[in-house]
């Protein structure tokens, strides 16, 4: 049960997301490291605009560093 990863989006329409992720190994390992409750934890958000899709997410694999992830994907059908 620990090595299963728990997610939730949300889509409110076509150009929009939220997402929010939980992962119970990487918590319990970050608890046995003294680090914070909010490890195992991730959230994301995007934005779809005219072809481009923008995303954004954060996640804690490491007591001392959050992860930040950007990302832009272009839809080539569109062309």
């Amino acid at each position: 049960m620990k090595h299963l990863v728990f997610g939730v989006d949300i889509i409110p329409s076509d150009n929009f997301w939220i997402g929010v992720g939980y992962n119970p190994k990487v918590h319990s390992d970050m608890k046995i490291q003294d680090g914070n409750k909010w490890g195992g934890w991730n959230a994301g958000a995007g934005l779809r605009v005219k072809r481009f899709n923008i995303g954004f997410t954060l996640a804690q694999f490491h007591p001392d560093a959050t992860s930040y992830h950007f990302s832009l994907g272009i839809d080539l059908s569109k062309y």
